[in-house]
């Protein structure tokens, strides 16, 4: 039986994603276009393309890699992206629970903490190192995988979801 479930953001996510959209469309829009239409020399030109750039580019990556909704097939935990999908075969699971993001400390190893979610490399004292798929945390979950990998993903229903895969990896 497959199970879908749509990831939803926190409304912390919300508001930092609205504002730092804006924040980055204005001065993505505003500073380049000074930069070409206000400035005669070639190198201005060359900086305001470039920032240009860098800034529409983030903005896609940020869109294309946040985790849109998580699916369990009859093999696998599927986490679907704009970009690709991310695959966890029941087989490599060691162990599924619920995660509960205490007062410890999180660090951003390469990745996005709050424009879209959670999405990338991170490490706190007590998992380690994890890849992050988070729209909520209080709707989180942490796997961990027999190669030593750990992924934090979050969803609707996240409990249903955690006891739905205890089951199959019962079978």
């Amino acid at each position: 039986m497959i199970i879908e479930e749509r990831v939803e953001r926190s409304q912390y996510v919300k508001l930092i994603t609205w504002i730092v959209s804006f924040i980055i469309l204005m001065a993505g829009i505003v500073f380049p276009v000074l930069i070409l239409w206000v400035n005669q020399d070639m190198m201005s030109k060359v900086i305001g393309a470039s920032v240009l750039c860098l800034i529409f580019f983030t903005l896609i990556f940020t869109v294309a890699y946040q985790p849109r909704k998580l699916i369990l097939s009859e093999t696998h935990i599927i986490m679907e992206r704009i970009l690709g999908q991310v695959y966890i075969s029941y087989s490599d699971i060691i162990d599924i629970s619920l995660y509960h993001r205490e007062n410890v400390a999180e660090i951003r190893i390469f990745g996005i903490g709050g424009l879209g979610g959670y999405i990338g490399k991170f490490y706190n004292s007590k998992i380690g190192f994890y890849t992050a798929y988070v729209g909520d945390y209080s709707q989180a979950f942490l796997i961990k995988i027999n190669n030593r990998e750990k992924y934090v993903m979050s969803c609707r229903h996240a409990e249903k979801i955690v006891e739905e895969v205890k089951s199959r990896l019962k079978q």
